[in-house]
């Protein structure tokens, strides 16, 4: 085994480790259904919902009301804010195919995003204020 395989085989020993937590921490079924509101946040309103600085498995949201603003927003992102979506759906998507290993998602969906559309200075008001449904 060289040292690579060595490195990932240990990295999803303890994602193992931490999901065994979680499904003893909480329950089986009740960790599952934790997952609900970052799914319906991630596929309703933006998979830009899964990078908030807090942890949305501990949040409850009302599901009419994110239903709403989907609406409210409409479907006509702004192409940066579909450009980092992308990024982030092909991360995840590659968490789920095996093609990552969990401990490299962050470093991968870094690589990525358009760090060079992202600077204060390049980005439009239109783009920064997508997300605001207004007064």
């Amino acid at each position: 085994m060289d040292i690579t395989s060595a490195n990932d085989a240990e990295d999803m020993k303890e994602f193992c480790s931490i999901i065994t937590a979680i499904s003893e921490k909480t329950g089986a079924g009740e960790s599952l259904s934790a997952l609900r509101a970052p799914l319906q946040l991630a596929l309703f309103i933006s998979p830009i919902c899964l990078l908030f600085p807090f942890q949305i498995i501990k949040k409850s949201f009302n599901r009419q009301l994110v239903i709403t603003t989907a609406i409210k927003l409409g479907n006509g992102k702004p192409k940066l804010i579909l450009d980092i979506e992308k990024c982030i759906w092909r991360t995840l998507f590659d968490l789920t195919n095996g093609t990552i290993q969990p401990c490299r998602v962050l470093q991968r969906l870094s690589a990525f995003l358009p760090w060079t559309q992202l600077q204060p200075e390049t980005i439009s008001d239109v783009d920064r204020y997508w997300f605001r449904l207004g007064e």
